[in-house]
């Protein structure tokens, strides 16, 4: 990264929170930080995240990156149209394959009590 000759004094990481309406600083705009990288954990599996960020050094600060967007998942629902068929000494159960959240279901707990 080009920096003017100058050290980087400071990272400044925004987010827009889910909500659309704006971007607001997470760290690094009112005191300097030297993170480079950050885990929010106030998110909403389904909703939209966008992320931006910018460098500061003694001449100021940097124009935004591109905006980031990242995406929750969401938990699977519930399975439904559960049966069971008698066959023999066994029972077939089977269920109909619920939303999977957007992302590819990977396994599946049966309780026999």
């Amino acid at each position: 990264m080009l920096t003017g000759g100058s050290p980087i004094i400071s990272y400044n990481l925004q987010w827009d929170s889910g909500t659309g309406t704006g971007f607001y600083s997470v760290y690094g705009e009112t005191s300097n930080s030297l993170l480079r990288s950050y885990i929010e954990t106030r998110v909403t599996g389904g909703s939209t995240y966008r992320f931006r960020y910018r460098v500061k050094n003694i001449f100021g600060w940097s124009a935004f990156s591109n905006i980031l967007t990242a995406y929750p998942g969401v938990a699977p629902d519930t399975p439904a149209s559960i049966s069971t068929e008698n066959s023999g000494t066994s029972v077939i159960i089977s269920w109909t394959e619920p939303y999977n959240g957007g992302d590819k279901i990977t396994s599946y707990l049966i309780e026999i009590l």
